[in-house]
C-alpha cells in the first residue's frame, strides 16, 4: 500500500468532498444557501430592470408624458425576445442601431 504525504492527503480529501458535493450526497445545506443567493439576486436585477424602464417610459411619472418610442421598443424587444425566442446579442444590436437612428434622423 502507497503512503501519502499529508498534501497528498489534503488533496484527496478536497477531491473526494468535492466529488460529493457535485453528486448532491452532502451539502445540500450549502447548495440551499447559495439557491437563496442566487434567487436574491435575480429579484434584485429585476426590480432594478423595472424601475430603470418606468423611468425610461414615463420619466415624470404616470401624469406626465409617455416616451412612446420607448414602450414601443421595450414591447418590440420582449415580443422578439420570448415569442420569436431571437437571441439577446441581436435584439440589443437590433435595438441600438434603430435608437441611434432615431437619434440622428429624427432628433
Amino acid at each position: 500500500m502507497k503512503r501519502f504525504s499529508s498534501s497528498d492527503q489534503a488533496v484527496l480529501k478536497l477531491s473526494n468532498n468535492a466529488a460529493a458535493f457535485n453528486a448532491g450526497g452532502r451539502g445540500h445545506g450549502l447548495s440551499g444557501a447559495l439557491s437563496g443567493i442566487t434567487s436574491a439576486v435575480v429579484g434584485v436585477i429585476l426590480n432594478l430592470a423595472l424601475i430603470f424602464g418606468a423611468a425610461v417610459i414615463a420619466p415624470h411619472g404616470l401624469s406626465g408624458n409617455i416616451n412612446w418610442f420607448a414602450a414601443i421598443m421595450s414591447a418590440a424587444a420582449f415580443f422578439a425576445l420570448y415569442k420569436l425566442k431571437i437571441d439577446v446579442l441581436w435584439v440589443v444590436l437590433v435595438g441600438g442601431l434603430i435608437g441611434l437612428a432615431k437619434t440622428f434622423f429624427l432628433g
